[in-house]
């Protein structure tokens, strides 16, 4: 370690009682102290003790080492290679409050060591710590700094608590359950291991609280007291997912706050304490190792077995009550966050997790996050008005979802809290493992299947198990499927259920059983997003809405998609709140969801549902169509579920209403642009007709059966069938940009029938969809115009009008391929999923009502994809709309451009087979003056020509609604024109060809169908890759298959695998630009796995952030603060990307040639073929 100059170094080390001179020239008695970690009371090769100070109840196991195992010892049993276990324990105990060399470590730290000085703290705070006079590395004077508290339980070393901080206190139990209906279809985890607050845990076992992930809350600047109590079993037993696992200690690691690392850490790394809590069992155990032995030694302050012998016997828990189980100490400071201006805000969300055994724990449940509130807050139910936080016993109660009713009642919000996991070890109801880790592939057109022998793995590596959002799911196949027989494979349904474009219709299937998030038109909300589980990378978005990329920072761009991975947590601040609901519409249904394919096929996704009506607990015709569709559907497996909707017994949850001057401006009819009736126009902007909607009620008869009243009183109303869109997203008398669209198939309007990815080596899709403007289709036809994904532009401020027709037929081809997702459902996987005929257009960050305009069918709301022959008009605005001012970027109830760059455009109509199949767009929302040209026969490069705007516009663009005619005014007429690339991935495609030498070389039926990568890690790996329906895979340009081994493959000579001049160029766009030509590079992802990638242009280097400092999100331009990269990475599904790079084109010294884009990871663009060239010229 190299000491940093200008920080003054620790004290040297003494081993005897010595006099030093200080720093300051002064004589000081220094007491023996040989400093960390010599004072740790261990043994070198034997498992550190807990730390001092830290169990508030020992379960009759005082603080101890183990100095030696008596033998004749067990290593290894049958099933359970890792147990051990020994005739009797020798164990020296350790005073409670520490040893002599501990107490001394405790005093040092405390500033208790002669020469110390009080001082201010230098860094984050304006409290004070000690100070010993000491030197820097340079010789020059200076002061170490330490704690300079007293020690105090959960922090003997460095208390992280401020004298002023107030205190909060949680006492929580660690329980194994059977943890049950994860879906409706009864998967269940039988060793799910959760925390829980001690006034829970009775509910908890019982079954009569549901299971959650561990949310609780502080106020920021609070310090937190956390006790807790191990009652979790000491193994964790063999099934069909992991081996056998002791687990005899658990801790309680927390990130982000401040704690004393060797006292609260939860964990036992280096030379630390084993800062855990030891199972109630672990301490039975010993105990009775222990008394075979002789009894313990007692404690005097040394670690060797010397002196008498005592006598220990197992305790019960004063609380609790359970015999053995012991209760540690944790505590944190939630330290409060301070801008560059000194205001203070919240460290947000923070994830908790053990760190002895998160390999195990987590699977199964073990996780959860402190989530930090603004100062001053309350924290309420929004179902019964119980505040949380006023339980004297625990701290509780608590849960995932809370009204948050701030200082000011003006800033009050809701607030949703989501766990995402994976590697869920979920049992179905016959009792089988869901999708085992001894999977395997087999012959098409089943793809993946399961070896007879179980193969758990000490540590889960095979992409293993379920995928959940708070303990639950609601997958894809359990929905478009059923089981043939009891307990026997699932095959498609047979009626309207197995259209994938209704398989997130709540009318026809229910809700799902994740999450349900309510709140009413105009509620603040925030949604607060961790990973607990554990390899897989998701990304979470949500329909209709958009959030600043940064919360605190308004410059930083609008998003609506965000990666995430383990451990990591994102707060979501929707920017407009939950909007408003115009015409008769009761609710609005927004669709939150991990994005990718896979990940929906898990069943990771949700609704958001906003009411117009306050909710008390009495039916609505929602709530009737709800429950007639639990009842109609539910399958007999499904027994628990049922039981809990017997008879008209379900009743809705009331929810309470934040605080008035909380909740932004509702809707009135007589003034609100968007309530207005909506028509489509023509190519003059003339109204052609007014726009309708379809709302199914799929049961009437059993809705009629459940309340005849309230459906008669509905029909009376018109609230059956169609009605008409008393809603818009444009502004009245908006600029409109009309585009007429068509779906088309391969089969019928490519030449050759089939979707082309690489003509030399015939790559191709003959199941390809596709979406094109319907002046293109004729040349499409015809082959004068090369295939690629639908490319829309428009100006920011515009309405964009889009005209889908269908052409489809009615039943579309289904030819097996190799790309897959997980196989929770045995032999029902993509291959056996019948491609729905509908279509739809979905995009991102614009403004639209979801119940007209979302390109889905959602929830409860109106039916918007378009069957075959159909004809559907979306109508989208390019900016925001808001109704009532929050203080963001946005005017008081007015709408604003926004220049959101690339926008996906996805088709929800089948998320499973339209995506993989080339079913996707995008959308250019140009800078608000923008003229663009694009190149001969693409739609992916274009000259885009705007004004620039003048010196001074950004000021303070966000402060009133005069800026749009000062910067009119501040115009200064310069323009410039970039070139703009779009790319889009595609990484779930199924592909052939007819050139046998790629075929499959191991018999497993495949035809022309090509195979995966060789050595892929899991199904979100599976498929070929492209960008814009086209692919260059280096193992083609060797003329080997992709089976083909990695280790073949670097046998071969690779040193011109890339040149132009040997193979030609790539079939992958070859954009082209001008040296020195400014350039925009737009790259989304609307469809695939979840995977994430790293997109590279080599010879470039961009802003991250795109948009232009102090405009308020709602341009592009110069942002001198942003950080500078070369590699964007976290890049997955509805995420979408800016790049603008410095320099322009050829770099800073404009030099001309091909520079090389491509996926960052080796396996996607050398395999995967996601590479290509940029030619400068």
């Amino acid at each position: 370690l190299i000491p940093i100059p200008s920080r003054a170094m620790p004290p040297m080390p003494t081993y005897v009682d010595t006099v030093v001179k200080d720093a300051g020239g002064n004589l000081v008695s220094r007491p023996a102290f040989p400093g960390y970690p010599f004072y740790v009371a261990g043994k070198a090769g034997h498992r550190p003790p807990q730390p001092p100070l830290d169990m508030e109840e020992d379960g009759g196991l005082p603080r101890h080492i183990v100095t030696r195992a008596i033998g004749p010892s067990t290593y290894g049993m049958p099933g359970k290679r890792f147990y051990v276990d020994h005739h009797a324990l020798e164990v020296k105990l350790l005073p409670p409050d520490g040893t002599f060399l501990e107490k001394k470590a405790m005093a040092f730290h405390g500033g208790e060591f002669p020469g110390a000085t009080s001082a201010q703290r230098p860094f984050y705070t304006a409290d004070t710590v000690a100070a010993y006079p000491a030197w820097t590395a340079t010789g020059s004077k200076g002061f170490f700094y330490v704690n300079g508290r007293k020690p105090v339980a959960g922090a003997p070393f460095a208390d992280p608590c401020p004298a002023s901080a107030p205190r909060r206190e949680y006492r929580a139990a660690y329980l194994q359950i059977d943890l049950q209906n994860v879906n409706r279809e009864g998967w269940h985890d039988r060793q799910a291991r959760l925390m829980v607050l001690n006034g829970d845990v009775a509910d908890t076992q019982s079954g009569l609280r549901p299971p959650e992930p561990f949310f609780f809350r502080a106020e920021s600047g609070e310090c937190i007291n956390f006790y807790a109590t191990n009652l979790l079993p000491k193994e964790l037993e063999a099934d069909d997912f992991q081996i056998f696992t002791p687990t005899d200690t658990v801790g309680q690691h927390i990130h982000l706050v401040k704690f004393d690392v060797m006292a609260a850490d939860g964990a036992g790394n280096g030379w630390n304490y084993e800062d855990g809590t030891f199972s109630f069992q672990e301490v039975l155990h010993r105990l009775e190792k222990i008394e075979t032995a002789g009894g313990a030694y007692a404690a005097d302050g040394a670690v060797d077995t010397q002196g008498p012998r005592v006598h220990l016997s197992a305790k019960a828990h004063s609380r609790l009550g359970i015999m053995g189980a012991q209760t540690t100490t944790q505590r944190w400071w939630a330290d409060p966050l301070t801008d560059s201006k000194g205001q203070e805000r919240p460290i947000e969300t923070v994830f908790t997790h053990d760190h002895f055994g998160p390999s195990s724990h987590q699977h199964h449940g073990f996780y959860g996050a402190l989530i930090v509130e603004p100062k001053g807050s309350k924290w309420r139910d929004p179902r019964t008005g119980v505040f949380y936080g006023t339980r004297p016993s625990d701290g509780g109660p608590t849960s995932w979802q809370a009204d948050v009713l701030t200082k000011d009642p003006a800033n009050s919000f809701r607030e949703f809290a989501l766990a995402f996991a994976d590697y869920f070890p979920a049992y179905d109801s016959c009792g089988q493992p869901v999708n085992a880790p001894n999977y395997k592939e087999t012959v098409l057109p089943w793809a993946v299947d399961f070896a007879a022998t179980p193969m758990p793995e000490a540590i889960s590596a095979g992409d293993p198990g379920a995928m959940v959002i708070n303990y639950h799911n609601e997958p894809i196949p359990l929905r478009v499927g059923q089981r043939a027989s009891s307990c026997g494979h699932h095959v498609l349904r047979s009626d309207e259920r197995a259209d994938m474009a209704n398989v997130f219709r709540s009318d026809l299937h229910g809700d799902p059983y994740t999450p349900l998030l309510r709140g009413y038109e105009g509620d603040k909300v925030k949604i607060r997003l961790i990973q607990g589980s554990q390899e897989e990378q998701h990304s979470f978005s949500l329909h209709g809405t958009k959030w600043l990329h940064e919360g605190a920072d308004p410059h930083s761009g609008y998003f609506n998609a965000q990666g995430i991975g383990i451990s990591e947590h994102f707060e979501f601040n929707l920017t407009n709140g939950l909007p408003a609901l115009g015409g008769t519409y009761e609710t609005a249904d927004y669709m939150y969801q991990s994005a990718s394919s896979g990940d929906l096929w898990n069943g990771m996704w949700g609704l958001l549902r906003t009411y117009k009506k306050t909710q008390t607990g009495v039916k609505t015709l929602g709530h009737l169509a709800l429950q007639a569709a639990d009842l109609s559907t539910m399958d007999p497996a499904a027994r628990s579920f049922r039981a809990q909707l017997a008879g008209s017994a379900w009743t809705p949850a009331p929810l309470l209403e934040l605080p008035t001057e909380s909740v932004l401006g509702r809707m009135d009819p007589d003034t609100e642009e968007t309530i207005q009736r909506s028509y489509e126009v023509d190519d003059a902007g003339q109204q052609v007709r007014e726009r309708k909607l379809n709302y199914a009620m799929t049961y009437p008869d059993a809705m009629r059966q459940l309340d005849a009243a309230l459906v008669r009183q509905a029909e009376a109303q018109g609230r059956f069938g169609q009605k008409a869109a008393n809603v818009d997203a444009c502004p009245r008398g908006s600029s409109v940009r009309l585009y007429r669209v068509s779906a088309i198939d391969a089969a019928s309007g490519l030449p050759g029938g089939r979707l082309v990815y690489n003509s030399k080596y015939d790559l191709h899709d003959p199941d390809a969809i596709l979406f094109a403007r319907d002046e293109y289709l004729a040349d499409l036809k015809k082959g004068a115009r090369q295939p690629e994904p639908l490319i829309l532009r428009a100006r920011a401020g515009e309405c964009l009008q889009v005209e889908l027709t269908n052409r489809l037929p009615a039943q579309l081809s289904k030819t097996p391929q190799w790309a897959y997702h997980t196989a929770i459902t045995p032999y029902f996987n993509v291959n056996q999923v019948k491609p729905s005929s509908h279509v739809s257009l979905h995009p991102q960050l614009v403004n639209y009502d979801v119940n007209t305009d979302d390109g889905a069918n959602v929830g409860l709301n109106a039916l918007q994809t378009v069957p075959p022959g159909g004809k559907r008009v979306y109508r989208w605005y390019m900016g925001d709309y808001r109704s009532s001012n929050t203080g963001s970027a946005t005017r008081r109830g007015i709408y604003t451009p926004v220049e959101f760059g690339i926008v996906n455009l996805r088709n929800m109509a089948d998320v499973v087979n339209h995506g993989m199949h080339g079913g996707i767009g995008a959308l250019i929302v140009e800078p608000a003056d923008a003229v663009w040209t694009t190149d001969v026969g693409t739609d992916a490069q274009a000259r885009v020509r705007y004004s620039l705007p003048g010196t001074g516009d950004d000021e303070e663009e966000d402060e009133d609604e005069e800026d749009e005619d000062e910067e009119d005014e501040d115009e200064e007429g310069r323009t410039e024109t970039f070139r703009e690339f779009v790319i889009l991935y595609q990484d779930d495609l199924g592909l052939h060809s007819s050139q046998s030498r790629f075929w499959d070389t191991e018999g497993l039926g495949s035809g022309t169908a090509l195979r995966n990568t060789r050595g892929i890690d899991d199904s979100q790996d599976t498929g070929q890759k492209a960008f814009n329906y086209h692919t260059e895979p280096l193992w083609a340009r060797l003329g080997l298959p992709p089976q083909t081994d990695p280790g073949l493959l670097n046998d071969r000579e690779l040193g011109d695998l890339l040149s132009s001049t040997a193979h030609g160029d790539p079939a992958t766009p070859v954009f082209t630009a001008n040296a020195g030509e400014p350039l925009r590079v737009r790259v989304g992802h609307p469809s695939g796995h979840s995977r994430q990638h790293v997109f590279t242009l080599h010879g470039a280097e961009w802003p991250f952030n795109p948009w232009a400092q102090g405009a308020s999100s709602l341009r592009m331009g110069p942002h001198p603060t942003s950080s500078i990269v070369s590699s964007q990475g976290t890049m997955s599904v509805m995420q979408s990307w800016n790049f603008n790079p410095l320099y322009g084109a050829g770099g800073i010294s404009r030099v001309p040639g091909d520079y090389l884009y491509r996926d960052q990871t080796s396996y996607q663009w050398s395999s995967g073929g996601l590479w290509g060239v940029v030619r400068v010229k």
